[in-house]
């Protein structure tokens, strides 16, 4: 199992304007927040982050990490003991935000990879780091160099909410 301790640092970071993305594309979001939620509740983790590889048409594949609270910091694991039916549901719930998302890029410049990081509560795009991967657009995000979107956020406490405050 692959791991990754990570710590982030407090500050005064801002979020970025809410990407437009379809009111379909948001009710669509919408529907992963309560598997995703769950799926935290039951491995005593704080964050998910799907990670949505072959965008460019090349073989799709769907990966995700989890953030587990270690200490101060976190622990990063590869996603493997998250249930592959829970991941397809989260994934398919995401699938269209993701497509929106990707349709910003010209078609010979999309990322290879979107990630998307859930923590029950919210749903977080950082356009600086699309494949969201390990913990550098997180900690880019907090040192106000790489603002992330607020894609959704039903208004509760989770670690996207408590990290950073929002600010317009």
């Amino acid at each position: 199992m692959n791991t990754d301790l990570y710590r982030p640092r407090r500050t005064a970071a801002r979020w970025a304007v809410m990407p437009n993305v379809t009111s379909r594309a948001r009710r669509f979001a919408q529907l992963a927040v309560g598997p995703s939620a769950d799926a935290l509740r039951q491995l005593s983790a704080e964050l998910i982050v799907i990670h949505f590889q072959g965008i460019n048409g090349q073989r799709r594949k769907i990966a995700a990490s989890v953030w587990c609270p270690d200490g101060d910091g976190f622990r990063i694991f590869d996603g493997q003991n998250l249930h592959q039916a829970v991941l397809s549901e989260i994934a398919g719930a995401l699938g269209e935000t993701v497509r929106e998302l990707a349709a910003r890029w010209p078609a010979n410049a999309r990322p290879r990879t979107i990630g998307l990081a859930l923590d029950g509560n919210a749903i977080v795009f950082n356009a600086t780091y699309p494949g969201a991967e390990g913990h550098k657009w997180l900690e880019e995000h907090l040192a106000g160099r790489a603002p992330a979107a607020m894609l959704h956020n039903d208004g509760g406490e989770g670690l996207l909410t408590r990290l950073c405050q929002y600010q317009r």
